[in-house]
C-alpha cells in the first residue's frame, strides 16, 4: 500500500521568532527579512526558482553577519521548501544546520523541531534507522519542554515510519496516540489529518471497514472545505484497500474518480499515486495494455518524486506487469531494482536497530507521567498553505472593512452629538439673550414707570409737609418713609435686572456692587477678588454675573444664613468662583430632585464649559465652587471698547436716579 508519506510529514514552521543575537546591524538584518519575505511571496506565486534564489540569499547574509534569529528562520523554512520540492538530501543538510545552531544557543524547542525535520528527510531517503533515532530525540526534548504540539507531530511521523517497515502494532499505536491528541484539540482539521495516518495503520492491520470509514470522513471534510488534497488522499487510500481485498473493479472506480479530479495545479506525486493505482487496478483485472499505458506515464517521474518505500512498491507492480506482457528483460530489471531497495531498507540490522530505539523510548516513557495536550497540526503542503493564506487575507479584509465601517459610524454619531450639542448651545444662548432683553425691558419699565411715579409721589408729599399739623405729622412721616423704601426697592430690582452695570463697569465692579447692594441687616455678604480679572467678552461676563446672582438669591431664599462670601480669582486663564454661606445647609443627594435653582445654576455653568461642585451638609452651610477656562474669551482693550459700544442700550439706567 502506498503510505503517501509526503502527505503526513509535518514541519513545525512559523514558530515565534525570538531575539537570539544582538550582533547584527539593523540594516543587514532588515535585508535578511526582506529576502525571506520575497522568497515567501515567490513561493506563494508558484515561482519556485525565484523562491529558491531568495532563500539562499537570506541564508548566506544571515550567516555572514551572525544573525542567528534570521538564520534559524531561514533553515526552518528552506528545509520545508526543499522537502516539498522532493530534494531530500539538500533538505537534510539544511535541517542539520538548524540543529547545530539550536543546540549551540541552547534553544531546545528549535532543536526539537530540527530533530523532527532531520528524521523526515532520513525517512524519505529510506534510512529508517537514523529516522527513528532522530524522531525519538526530538520526542524526548518536546516532553522535557512539555510541548504537546511537537509530541503530536512526532507520534504521527513515527506511525508512518513503523508503517513503512511493516510493524503493524507500533504503527497503529502511534497513529492512535496522535489521533487522541487531535481529538483533545477539538480541531476538525487536525482530527481529519490524523485520520489519514490512522486509516493507513488500520489498513496495515487488516481493519478495512474502519479504515474505509475513516477515509470517507477525510473525503467529506475535503469536499466541505473545498480541499482537493484531502479528497485525493481519501480516494487513493480507499482504492488501495480494495486492491488489498482483491475487489479490483471498485479499486478501478475509485482510481478513476481520482484521475478525473487531477488538474495542472495538482502536485506531481498525486498524479503518480493515481496513475500507479490505475496501472495496478488494470493489471489485476488482466487488462495489461491499459495497465502498461498508465505505468509508462508514472515510471518516468516516480524515481525523482517518490520515497524509496513507495518506489519499491511501484517496481514490484511494474515487474509483474512486464512479465505478463512477455517482456522479460524489463521485468528482470524492475525486479532487481525492487530487490535492491528492499534489501537496503528492510534488512534485519535496520529492523533490530529501529526496534531497539523504540524500546528505549518506551522504557523512558514509562518513567514519566505524560500530560497529553491538544495541539494543531502544521500544514505541510503548499496548496493548503496558499488557501489558508487567502482565507486569512479575506477574513482580515472583512475585519478591516467592519472596523472602518464602525469607525465611520462612530464618527458620524459623534458629529451628530456635536451638532446636537451645538444646537442646544445656540438655543440656550438665544434663551439667555431673550431673558437679558426682557430683564432690560423690565428694568426700564420699573425705572421709567414705577420709579417715576414714586418720585412724583415723594415730591408731592414734600409739598404737603407744611400743611400737616398735629397727629397727621406721624402719619405723614410713615407714608414718606414707605415711599422712600419702595423707591429704594424699585431701584435695587432695576439694578439687578439691568446689565448695564456689567457692561459699563466690568465683572469685578459689578459683582462687588451687587454684594454690597444685596447685603441687609442679618446677612453680611462679602466679596473677595484675587488677581486681576482681565476684560472678557461682554456676553460672557454677563453670564458669569447672572450665575453669581442666582447663587446669592438662593442664599437669600433658602439658606437662613447670617454670613456669606463671594470669591472670584484668576490663575492662568482659569477663572474660579466660590460662593459660601453659614446657613442651614442641605443633603446634596436630593438637591437634583428639589433644588430647581441649583439645577439651573449647574446647567448654566456646564453650558459655559465650566465645572460645578457643591458641598453641603444639614446645619453646616453650603459651598459652591465653579471653574471656567476663559482663555478664548479674554479681550484686549480695543476689542472690549467696541463690544461695549455695540452692546450698550438706548436708555441706560442711572443708579442715582431715584
Amino acid at each position: 500500500m502506498r503510505t503517501i508519506a509526503n502527505l503526513i510529514f509535518l514541519f513545525t514552521l512559523c514558530l515565534p521568532l525570538f531575539v537570539l543575537s544582538k550582533n547584527d546591524s539593523d540594516g543587514d538584518s532588515s535585508t535578511v527579512k526582506k529576502f525571506m519575505r520575497l522568497a515567501n511571496e515567490q513561493l506563494k506565486n508558484g515561482k519556485m526558482d525565484s523562491a529558491d534564489f531568495y532563500y539562499n540569499k537570506a541564508g548566506f547574509l544571515a550567516k555572514r553577519i551572525n544573525y542567528h534569529r534570521g538564520f534559524l528562520d531561514y533553515t526552518s523554512r528552506y528545509s520545508n521548501f526543499l522537502f516539498q520540492e522532493l530534494r531530500y538530501k539538500e533538505a537534510l543538510i539544511v535541517a542539520q544546520q538548524q540543529l547545530e545552531l539550536s543546540l549551540k544557543l541552547n534553544e531546545k524547542k528549535r532543536a526539537s523541531n530540527a530533530y523532527n525535520n532531520i528524521a523526515l528527510q532520513y525517512h524519505a531517503l529510506g534510512n529508517f534507522h537514523l529516522s527513528a533515532e532522530n524522531f525519538i530525540k526530538g520526542l524526548r526534548l518536546s516532553e522535557q519542554l512539555n510541548d504537546p504540539l511537537n509530541q503530536r507531530i512526532t507520534y504521527t511521523n513515527m506511525a508512518s515510519l513503523f508503517f513503512d517497515i511493516g510493524d503493524k502494532k507500533k504503527s497503529l499505536y502511534y497513529a492512535q496516540k496522535g489521533y487522541d491528541l487531535a481529538i483533545q484539540l477539538k480541531d476538525e482539521t487536525q482530527i481529519t489529518r490524523s485520520l489519514v495516518n490512522l486509516g493507513c495503520s488500520k489498513t496495515l492491520n487488516g481493519n478495512y471497514p474502519e479504515a474505509i470509514a475513516d477515509f470517507k470522513r477525510v473525503i467529506s471534510f475535503g469536499k466541505k472545505n473545498s480541499d482537493i488534497t484531502l479528497e485525493l488522499v481519501g480516494i487513493i487510500n480507499i482504492a488501495d484497500i480494495y486492491i488489498r481485498t482483491k475487489d479490483y473493479k471498485k479499486a478501478l472506480e475509485w482510481n478513476q474518480k481520482g484521475y478525473a479530479m487531477l488538474n495542472p495545479n495538482t502536485r506531481g506525486d498525486y498524479d503518480i499515486y493515481i496513475l500507479g493505482g490505475l496501472a495496478n487496478s488494470y493489471f489485476n483485472l488482466k487488462q495489461y495494455k491499459k495497465a502498461d499505458h498508465f505505468f509508462k506515464q508514472v515510471i518516468g517521474n516516480a524515481e525523482d518524486q517518490l520515497t524509496k518505500n513507495e518506489l519499491r512498491d511501484l517496481y514490484l507492480v511494474g515487474s509483474n506487469l512486464k512479465e505478463q506482457l512477455n517482456k522479460p528483460t524489463e521485468a528482470l530489471m524492475l525486479r532487481k531494482k525492487y530487490q535492491a531497495l528492499s534489501d537496503s531498507m528492510l534488512n534485519a540490522t535496520t529492523q533490530n536497530s529501529i526496534q531497539e530505539q523504540e524500546i528505549k523510548y518506551q522504557s523512558s516513557l514509562k518513567e514519566k507521567t505524560l500530560a497529553q495536550q491538544k495541539l494543531k497540526l502544521s500544514n505541510h503542503r503548499y496548496e493548503l498553505q496558499k488557501k489558508n493564506k487567502w482565507l486569512i487575507f479575506s477574513i482580515s479584509l472583512c475585519a478591516l472593512f467592519m472596523t472602518l465601517s464602525l469607525l465611520i459610524y462612530l464618527v458620524y454619531r459623534q458629529r451628530q452629538k456635536a451638532s446636537l450639542a451645538e444646537r442646544e448651545k445656540q438655543l440656550l444662548q438665544a434663551r439667555l439673550t431673550g431673558e437679558e432683553n426682557e430683564r432690560s425691558r423690565q428694568a426700564r419699565e420699573l425705572h421709567d414707570g414705577v420709579g417715576g411715579i414714586l418720585s412724583a409721589a415723594r415730591m408731592q408729599m414734600s409739598t404737603l409737609k407744611d400743611e400737616i399739623v398735629g397727629s397727621q405729622i406721624g402719619t405723614y412721616a410713615r407714608t414718606l418713609s414707605l415711599i422712600n423704601y419702595a423707591s429704594e426697592e424699585v431701584r435695587n430690582i432695576s439694578h439687578n435686572l439691568a446689565p448695564e452695570v456689567v457692561l459699563n463697569e466690568g465683572l469685578e465692579m459689578a459683582i462687588t456692587r451687587f454684594c454690597k447692594r444685596i447685603s441687609q441687616p442679618g446677612l453680611s455678604i462679602n466679596c473677595y477678588l484675587i488677581g486681576k480679572i482681565p476684560p472678557l467678552k461682554s456676553e460672557y461676563e454677563l453670564l458669569i454675573y447672572r450665575i453669581v446672582q442666582e447663587a446669592v438669591n438662593n442664599i437669600l431664599k433658602h439658606a437662613k444664613a447670617t454670613e456669606a462670601i463671594v470669591q472670584l480669582s484668576i490663575n492662568d486663564a482659569i477663572l474660579s468662583l466660590t460662593i459660601e454661606d453659614n446657613g442651614i445647609g442641605f443633603d446634596t443627594a436630593i438637591f437634583s430632585k428639589t433644588g430647581m435653582g441649583l439645577m439651573n445654576l449647574q446647567s448654566r455653568t456646564l453650558n459655559l464649559g465650566g465645572t460645578f461642585e457643591i458641598s453641603s451638609l444639614p446645619n453646616s452651610g453650603t459651598t459652591i465652587f465653579l471653574e471656567f477656562d476663559v482663555k478664548s474669551f479674554i479681550l484686549n482693550p480695543d476689542q472690549e471698547a467696541i463690544n461695549l459700544k455695540a452692546k450698550s442700550f438706548a436708555t441706560p439706567i442711572n443708579p442715582e436716579a431715584f
